[in-house]
């Protein structure tokens, strides 16, 4: 999978995606300060919400069961202008991260195609919700606009991802996600990773909402091994204490160069799948091994038998493992407890 600016599935390689989301705060010079410290930290993209308010909530819906009041109302104040839009998407190519949306409406999915065909993204990548899994009219008219879905699964069951999976064929990447926040480790089925890549033919990845790094280490260690990949996403902040539902629960960037240093040395540690003896191992392999010694003194004559000696550290003279070429065999001279067994003192 060929992004603008990055290659997904490349020998191994993890796709870090920052997922600002709406820690933005609808404020764009702090959407941009953000598409800086992800891509310094080491992200390969930068992924937003984009929506219309008016058509993705009931205008009756509460954010919960008193003040602050309609859940269009506390979404309306994450909105950007079309303007700010474009000015995102063009300090995204700026700091060479890819530019990418989770998108909720048609309308904004109309416009959505716009900004990418100004920015010139040769394909059309769109993340799908975990809630709009399985919101058929949204995806098929995603489809039918040409979009390549990366498609995530929180709160869904197996049967419902292959429903979708009907719907719009197989996805540019399928994501195992959790839709908790934060979520527990031991909530992730990571065993379902190397299963849908056998199963659905795709590209995998890991939407992340744990606090720690240990899934997503785990999830990148599984993509280096099998060769193929894996997209990991979380979500990004610069500060947890900035006012935003999401941002207690976002990495910083500090850890997300910790993320993108520890896939990296994963990726670095897959090796060639050959047992080589490493230089950083030569003194183990020298002085390590064992040789072989006379146990107790011995006349010339003598029969040698295997109670006769013994493997010592360091290695260095005749290796312990060819003990077989010596033992049944004469002594040409007397020999001394504890000195080395060399071929010499044989007939």
């Amino acid at each position: 999978m060929k992004t603008k600016h990055h290659v997904i599935g490349e020998d191994g390689a993890a796709y870090l995606i920052a997922e600002i989301g709406l820690n933005h705060n609808g404020d764009e010079a702090l959407a941009v300060r953000m598409i800086e410290e992800a891509a310094r930290s080491g992200a390969h993209c930068v992924k937003f919400q984009l929506f219309q308010s008016d058509l993705f909530f009931d205008r009756n819906a509460r954010l919960g069961v008193g003040p602050p009041g309609s859940l269009g109302d506390f979404f309306r104040q994450f909105e950007l202008s079309r303007e700010s839009w474009k000015r995102l998407a063009r300090a995204s190519d700026e700091n060479g991260v890819d530019f990418l949306c989770s998108v909720f409406d048609y309308e904004s999915l109309v416009f959505y195609k716009e900004l990418l065909e100004t920015s010139g993204h040769k394909t059309h990548y769109l993340k799908i919700a975990s809630t709009d899994l399985t919101n058929r009219i949204l995806l098929e008219q995603a489809k039918s606009m040409g979009f390549e879905i990366l498609l995530s699964t929180g709160a869904s069951v197996e049967d419902e991802v292959a429903r979708t999976i009907d719907w719009i064929g197989r996805p540019a990447v399928l994501f195992l996600c959790v839709s908790s926040y934060p979520a527990l480790p031991a909530d992730y089925n990571l065993s379902l990773l190397p299963a849908w890549k056998r199963k659905y033919g795709c590209a995998i990845g890991v939407s992340d909402h744990c606090e720690s790094l240990v899934v997503s280490m785990a999830a990148a260690a599984i993509g280096i091994v099998g060769s193929d990949g894996i997209a990991i996403e979380r979500h990004f902040t610069v500060d947890r204490k900035l006012p935003g539902p999401d941002q207690a629960l976002s990495s910083t960037p500090a850890q997300m160069r910790e993320l993108r240093e520890g896939v990296d040395l994963l990726r670095a540690a897959k090796g060639t799948g050959i047992k080589e003896s490493m230089s950083s191992e030569e003194g183990v392999r020298k002085y390590g091994r064992r040789s072989l010694y006379y146990r107790k003194a011995l006349p010339a004559g003598h029969i040698l038998s295997i109670d006769d000696i013994i493997a010592l550290r360091p290695g260095g003279g005749i290796p312990v493992e060819q003990y077989t070429g010596f033992v049944g065999r004469p002594l040409k001279n007397a020999v001394q407890e504890g000195s080395p067994v060399n071929a010499g003192d044989f007939t």
